[in-house]
């Protein structure tokens, strides 16, 4: 990378999950989740800080154990079930901009519940949002593994179905009916990592901006999402097979 950047990664993580209590600081492969992605942030060739914004003192206390930093708690509005992500990351930046008078040009926003997202992986984002000045974020994509066109919506009358997407195009006529191979390609995003400039979030007020880059992940192991307990196997051996957890 060229030029002086300062690189601030947020990781949000609030208490209050619904699905699995306590998710967030929940143990696997022998520790606490949040622990992963804040090992894997402070191993970055690239970030500068590794900030946690929490609610609940307890999981600040964790986050600390393990290197992150936690100069504040979040407000309660910020941490319910309905907060918006922008307003979360904004809340941080605007207390370390009055508290500290600290100002990143990006900011890395990291998920914890994917407990796989490397910092290689992180690094080769951050790289190639800074290679490409047009770009206001980045994230990674992986295909999706069902396919759109596959998909139905329920009619009006709850008695037929029709397609979730419909094609004007006349190759895609009942794309329900062709093999995937004839599709298009379709992606999801790998909702563990955001890049952003700093203007796409203050100015934009976006989590994303009108030129978003991507970073295609081909590894799936690389890309779980842990919300059911099924979840937390199903990654604690991807841990285990991308031999994150034999580190340890």
């Amino acid at each position: 990378m060229t030029g002086k950047q300062e690189i601030l990664a947020i990781i949000p993580a609030r208490s209050g999950s619904k699905g699995l209590r306590d998710k967030n600081i929940r143990k696997i492969a022998g520790f606490p989740l949040i622990y992963w992605t804040i090992s894997h942030a402070l191993k970055s060739k690239y970030i500068d800080r590794v900030v946690f914004s929490s609610d609940a003192i307890n999981y600040c206390e964790i986050a600390k154990s393990y290197g992150a930093e936690t100069p504040f708690i979040r407000p309660q509005h910020l941490a319910v079930d309905n907060a918006i992500d922008l307003d979360v990351i904004l809340h941080a930046l605007n207390w370390l901009k009055t508290n500290e008078s600290y100002t990143p040009s990006h900011v890395v926003r990291l998920q914890p519940t994917n407990p796989t997202f490397t910092s290689d992986l992180i690094d080769e984002c951050i790289i190639k949002l800074i290679a490409d000045p047009s770009l206001d974020s980045l994230r990674p994509i992986v295909t999706t593994p069902k396919h759109p066109h596959k998909m139905w919506l329920v009619g009006e009358e709850g008695e037929t179905i029709k397609p979730f997407i419909s094609s004007a195009k006349p190759r895609l006529r009942e794309a329900h009916n062709q093999s995937r191979s004839e599709l298009p390609r379709i992606y999801v995003q790998v909702g563990t990592c955001e890049v952003l400039k700093l203007a796409t979030l203050l100015e934009q007020r976006s989590m994303a901006g009108n030129r978003v880059g991507y970073f295609e992940i081909d590894n799936p192991l690389n890309t779980p999402n842990i919300d059911t307990q099924l979840d937390f196997l199903a990654a604690e051996q991807a841990l285990i097979q991308l031999g994150l957890a034999c580190d340890r």
